[in-house]
């Protein structure tokens, strides 16, 4: 099983020391999603340890905190053909490299 966990859009240090628009910039994008440093492994505690089990959806998005987010998948993501593609790319090439290591 698989999930991603997106750890949140954490308010950096970096960003009190921009000028008004950078900052501006910065904020504008995430509006309501910045979260302070602290909380920035609520998301990951979540899912390795709080979730109750069998509440995790294979292939799901999860943003902060535990809160499954469909919409962000883009198409591609839900493509299950792509994906089949992806493993059998993804055994091939990690076969390849085994047998380097292993040969050299």
């Amino acid at each position: 099983m698989t999930a991603s966990v997106h750890p949140g859009v954490v308010k950096p240090d970096l960003v009190g020391t921009l000028g008004l628009v950078d900052k501006a910039f910065v904020y504008a994008g995430n509006f309501g999603n910045v979260i302070a440093p602290q909380e920035d492994v609520l998301n990951q505690s979540w899912a390795a340890t709080g979730s109750k089990k069998g509440t995790i959806e294979n292939g799901a998005v999860y943003m902060p905190v535990g809160i499954q987010s469909k919409s962000k998948l883009e198409s591609t993501a839900k493509d299950h053909k792509l994906a089949t593609k992806l493993w059998e790319w993804t055994e091939e090439s990690a076969g390849r490299a085994l047998n380097v290591m292993i040969t050299t």
